[in-house]
C-alpha cells in the first residue's frame, strides 16, 4: 500500500481493505495509513505507536500516553495542546470506525507494562485492540 500512495494514489481504499476500516486509535477516525507505522493521524495528531496500544498508560512516541490522549482529542480536538494547530476535521470519507471507542479503564483490561512476565508480541495486532472481540484483554490481564 505505501508504495501506492508514494507514487500519489490515494490511501483511503486500501487502508480500508488492508485493516478493515480500522480507524485512529486515538480519534476513531479512518484517517490513518497503517497500524504501528508511527504515522501521523491527521485529525488527532497521534502518532501511531503499537507500545501505547499495548499499554495505553504510557507515553512512548507521543508525549501522553493514548488515554490522555483520545480524553485530549475530545475535550479540544488533539491528543495534546502542541498538535492542535496540525488538526483538522474528518473529511466525507473518513467516518468514523463504527465499532471503535476509546479505552474503558473500568471495562478494558490491559497487561501491566512493568510486570516481571509479558506475553509475547502477538502476531496478529488485532488482540491489541480493546474495541473488537478478539480483545486479548478480555479476560483480564492485570
Amino acid at each position: 500500500m505505501l508504495p501506492l500512495v508514494h507514487a500519489g494514489g490515494s490511501w483511503r481504499e486500501p487502508a480500508a481493505v488492508l485493516f478493515d476500516g480500522r480507524g485512529s486509535w486515538g480519534s476513531g477516525a479512518a484517517a490513518r495509513v497503517a497500524p504501528g507505522s508511527y504515522a501521523i493521524c491527521l485529525l488527532c495528531h497521534r502518532e501511531d505507536d503499537i507500545v501505547q496500544l499495548r499499554w495505553p498508560t504510557v507515553t512512548g512516541a507521543n508525549e501522553v500516553s493514548l488515554i490522555e490522549a483520545q480524553l485530549n482529542t475530545r475535550r479540544f480536538g488533539a491528543c495534546d495542546q502542541r498538535g492542535l494547530r496540525f488538526t483538522r476535521q474528518p473529511a466525507a470519507d473518513e467516518p468514523l470506525d463504527p465499532v471503535w471507542r476509546p479505552i474503558d479503564p473500568q471495562h478494558d483490561s490491559f497487561e501491566d507494562p512493568d510486570a516481571q512476565q509479558l506475553r509475547p508480541w502477538p502476531d496478529d495486532p488485532a488482540v491489541l485492540c480493546w474495541w473488537l472481540p478478539s480483545f486479548w484483554g478480555r479476560g483480564g490481564l492485570r
